[in-house]
């Protein structure tokens, strides 16, 4: 079995964003490039798009000089979502609520006594009573145990590359979503619930914690190498069985951003900087492919000042 399924989970909570085990190393400075290109349209109008990673380590995400400048000179930041201004009593009710199995169920139920097995020393290392998920249905079981995971190794939001820049745009820039914290709930709740199980079962039977599989991905991050981004996340995308959940959890949401972002880059007068889960950006029919088709000039940033 191949580990999709938990390692798409690592990418929606770090990258925001199914892959296969990461099959190769990517030095950090490997490449003379940011994780950032440079979208100009026929018309000549431009914008910078920045593959996120959405948790990081304090000071394990350097900004290179070229987004910062890039930054600077922007007055909008549009992201997936604001995190900042989303209610959370809102949206922990919305989890409670889209996350609850019905009430003649249970997870121990549900994933037999083998699966739970697993489950239970899992649960306790991150500090989980197993009775306080026995509610909850597998994809947020999932989910709170990669969160738990990745925080326990050091990984928060505060040091994702999202919030560094939603953080400086706070009352400076005009800061526009893509998406909503709801929307991208329901995705999730919508999973079949073959899919969910699967998952979850993947995420324990991965040798690896989820912070050892997202530092994977920092690495590509901090190369500025997309091939290796994509490599990483979509080696099974033709799968048979995944296809539904990469359509559900990129490609979908893929088309929706490139629609968005058009509309966005044909307002006039605007500098637009564009911050997305990384794996959002890479590979076929990511963004980058899209603005390519459609007839857009792509060019990836140095590291260095933008001008170089």
């Amino acid at each position: 079995m191949t580990r999709l399924l938990s390692t798409l989970l690592v990418s929606l909570v770090a990258l925001a964003s199914g892959c296969a085990a990461p099959t190769r190393t990517t030095g950090a400075l490997a490449a003379p490039h940011a994780f950032a290109w440079e979208v100009e349209a026929p018309s000549g109008a431009r914008f910078t798009l920045v593959g996120s990673i959405h948790m990081g380590k304090p000071g394990g995400l350097p900004m290179p000089p070229a987004i910062n400048d890039a930054f600077a000179r922007a007055d909008a930041l549009v992201v997936e979502v604001d995190t900042g201004a989303t209610d959370q009593k809102q949206l922990q009710t919305a989890i409670m609520l889209l996350g609850m199995l019905p009430p003649e169920r249970s997870l121990r139920q549900e994933l037999g006594p083998e699966l739970w097995a697993r489950l239970e020393p899992r649960l306790s290392a991150v500090g989980l009573p197993a009775a306080g998920v026995d509610r909850l249905q597998p994809w947020l079981v999932t989910m709170m145990l990669q969160t738990l995971e990745m925080a326990r190794a050091g990984y928060v939001h505060a040091s994702g590359v999202d919030t560094y820049f939603l953080d400086r745009a706070r009352g400076k820039k005009a800061i526009v979503e893509l998406e909503s914290a709801m929307g991208q709930l329901r995705m999730l709740a919508e999973l079949d619930e073959t899919q969910q199980k699967y998952w979850l079962q993947e995420q324990l039977e991965e040798p690896r914690r989820a912070d050892e599989l997202v530092e994977v991905f920092a690495q590509a991050w901090r190369a500025g190498d997309a091939d290796a981004m994509a490599e990483h996340l979509f080696a099974d995308a033709d799968r048979p069985e995944y296809k539904d959940i990469y359509e559900r959890i990129f490609f979908a949401r893929n088309r929706r951003m490139f629609e968005r972002l058009q509309d966005l880059l044909a307002q006039p007068g605007r500098t637009w900087f564009v911050v997305v889960g990384a794996g959002h950006v890479v590979g076929r029919d990511g963004l980058l492919d899209f603005f390519t088709r459609a007839g857009h000039r792509v060019r990836q940033l140095p590291r260095g000042d933008i001008h170089e």
